[in-house]
C-alpha cells in the first residue's frame, strides 16, 4: 500500500526499513517518556517480531517517508482497526530529527482521508498520557476532539498516568 501526500509518502513498513537510527529512537527514554515503547528495550529482532504481530493482528504499520528525496524514513503510524465499532485507533512515532516540521500532522491528515473515504471508518481515535503536550497539540491541530479520560490508566516508570483520548468523526 502506498498513500501519497504533499511532502510525504506512507507505505507499509517492512523489515528492510529497520535502521539503527529507528532502533535508537525507540530506545530514547526522553522521546518515549509517555509511550508504552518506553517499557522495554528494542532491537532488530523485537522490531521484526512487532511487524509480524501487526500483520497477524490485522492492523497496519505504515512508514512515513519523505516524498522528494531518497525516501528518508521519518517515522511510523500504526492503525489498529476495530471492525465491530467501525473505528480505528492511531499511534505515531517520528525520528528525533523530524519533530516540529509538520510531518506528523500531514501523516494524520492523509490517514484520516484514507480511513474515512476508502475504508469507510466512522471514527478515528488516539490516546496519550495527559502530560504529553506534543501529542495533545497534534490531536487538536488536526481537528480531533477530546473524547474522555481514563484515570491512572498507564504505569510508566512507576508513575500512574491519566490517559486522554481524542477522536475525529467522519463528516
Amino acid at each position: 500500500m502506498i498513500i501519497q501526500g504533499k511532502n510525504i509518502v506512507l507505505k507499509n513498513f517492512e523489515e528492510e526499513h529497520i535502521t539503527d537510527e529507528y532502533i535508537t529512537t525507540l530506545n530514547d527514554k526522553k522521546l518515549t517518556k509517555y509511550s508504552l515503547l518506553s517499557l522495554k528495550k528494542h532491537d532488530k529482532n523485537s522490531c521484526v517480531n512487532y511487524i509480524k504481530d501487526i500483520k497477524l493482528g490485522g492492523s497496519l504499520l505504515l512508514g512515513i517517508f519523505l516524498k522528494n528525496s531518497n525516501q528518508s524514513h521519518l517515522g511510523n503510524i500504526t492503525i489498529t482497526f476495530y471492525e465491530f465499532n467501525n473505528s480505528a485507533d492511531l499511534g505515531v512515532i517520528l525520528l528525533k530529527n523530524y519533530h516540529g516540521k509538520g510531518y506528523a500532522s500531514e501523516s494524520f491528515e492523509i490517514v484520516f482521508n484514507y480511513l474515512f473515504n476508502i475504508c469507510k471508518i466512522r471514527k478515528v481515535t488516539i490516546g496519550t498520557c495527559v502530560g504529553n503536550k506534543k501529542m495533545t497539540n497534534l490531536a487538536l491541530k488536526v481537528g480531533m476532539v477530546r473524547d474522555g479520560i481514563r484515570k491512572k490508566h498507564y504505569v510508566l516508570g512507576n508513575i500512574e498516568h491519566d490517559v486522554i483520548h481524542f477522536a475525529k468523526y467522519k463528516c
